[in-house]
Order: C-alpha cells, then sequence, then structure tokens
C-alpha cells in the first residue's frame, strides 16, 4: 500500500488516550450541531471547483458535483437523494467518464508487466489463505459505455479468467447471476443507494450459496 494508508494505519496503532478522548467528544459535537462542509463549501474547496476555460490542448478538469457522493459517520459513502433524480448532475458525470476515453494515458497493462501484477496479487491471496482465510474477487456492476468500455480495454479472458486462473481463487462477475446483472447505474458506474441495497442482499445470497459463512456482529 502506499505512503499515505501506512501513515493512516500507523496513527490507528499509536493512538494516545487524549486522541481517542478527543474523537469521542469531536463525534458528539458532530452529530449534533450543523457544521460547514469543508470539502465543498469552504473557499479552498470552491476555488478548487470554479470553472475556468480549458487552454487547447490540454485535457480538461474533472469537476465533480458535490452531490455525486455524501460520507456518513460510518464512511460509507453514497450518492445523495438530489443525484439519484437529477440527470443533470447524472450527465456532468457520465461526461467525466466519457472524457477518460478520449484522453492520452497509458496502455491496459499486458504481457509481462501483467504478468508481474498478478503474481504480486497471488503472493498476497497465498498469504491469506495460509492463515485460513477465503478469497473471492467480486467484479461489481457498471453499465452502458462505461461497462463497453471497460470490456474493450480489458477484456475478460485476458484479465478476469486470468486473475482467478493464477490466483486460484474463486471470483463472481456480477454478469453471470441474474440477481445482480440488470442494474443501470445513473451515471454508468454506481449503484445508487436503492440499487445498493438490493445488490449487496443478493450478493450475500450468493456468497452463502458458495459455502461462505457469515458472522453477525454484536453491539
Amino acid at each position: 500500500y502506499d505512503s499515505k494508508t501506512a501513515k493512516k494505519i500507523e496513527y490507528f496503532k499509536r493512538r494516545t488516550p487524549t486522541q481517542r478522548f478527543s474523537f469521542q467528544v469531536n463525534h458528539l459535537l458532530e452529530s449534533k450541531f450543523v457544521f460547514l462542509d469543508q470539502d465543498n463549501f469552504s473557499f479552498n474547496a470552491m476555488m478548487d471547483n470554479a470553472r475556468f476555460p480549458d487552454r487547447p490542448g490540454v485535457f480538461p478538469g474533472l469537476y465533480f458535483p458535490w452531490q455525486f457522493g455524501q460520507v456518513a459517520f460510518s464512511r460509507q459513502e453514497s450518492m445523495t437523494p438530489e443525484f439519484v433524480k437529477d440527470t443533470n448532475l447524472q450527465n456532468q458525470v457520465k461526461q467525466i467518464w466519457a472524457s477518460f476515453g478520449k484522453a492520452p494515458g497509458p496502455p491496459p497493462v499486458h504481457g509481462g508487466a501483467l504478468d508481474t501484477l498478478l503474481n504480486s496479487v497471488k503472493e498476497l491471496t497465498d498469504k491469506i489463505k495460509s492463515r485460513g482465510g477465503k478469497v473471492i474477487f467480486v467484479r461489481t456492476p457498471s453499465s452502458g459505455p462505461v461497462f463497453q468500455g471497460e470490456m474493450m480495454g480489458f477484456p475478460r479472458a485476458g484479465y478476469w479468467e486470468r486473475l482467478l486462473a493464477v490466483t486460484g481463487c474463486e471470483g463472481l462477475f456480477f454478469k453471470d447471476y441474474p440477481e445482480i446483472d440488470h442494474f443501470e447505474c445513473p451515471e454508468w458506474s454506481h449503484l445508487s443507494p436503492a440499487q445498493a441495497i438490493i445488490f449487496t442482499k443478493n450478493l450475500v445470497s450468493i456468497l452463502k450459496k458458495k459455502g461462505l459463512q457469515f458472522t453477525k456482529k454484536s453491539a
């Protein structure tokens, strides 16, 4: 993992009693009062999202509408009700995904580089298995041009099937299961909150049929 992730893990392990107490106090205050959303409505955030004309030959800036996602205290992020209802907001994000297909970038990993990548994943999954864990890769839904582009850039046989073959792990590709193959993502790439609930329930049901056991976490 990257340095930012390592720093967060280190902080979690070395939190002091004062830092733990401060977190509880902040949680209490944040749950009772309304605070300015620093990610969207602070001066710096609004400057970052200011729309300026793109210079010729420069890849356009990516301006996601703030309604695209909202993070809850549980750190779970989902689309806002406004985004789910507003096709104009959805079209703004669709234009961003479409721009990725037009922008120059590195070609998909293949050949020896792909072999190296897959072998590195195998090393990680083998460690999990050696400790009694079970690994199942899940290909979650996308739709429309995004799904079409993904299948063109990363053909299933050359990437998904090879991933499973090299790692020796099971895989669950959403198109293989009628219970989860029918979702039309509002902006082609993410499920709406209502869709996510249905998808998750059906996904758990499929995994149970595969013999995966779940334990309910006590409060």
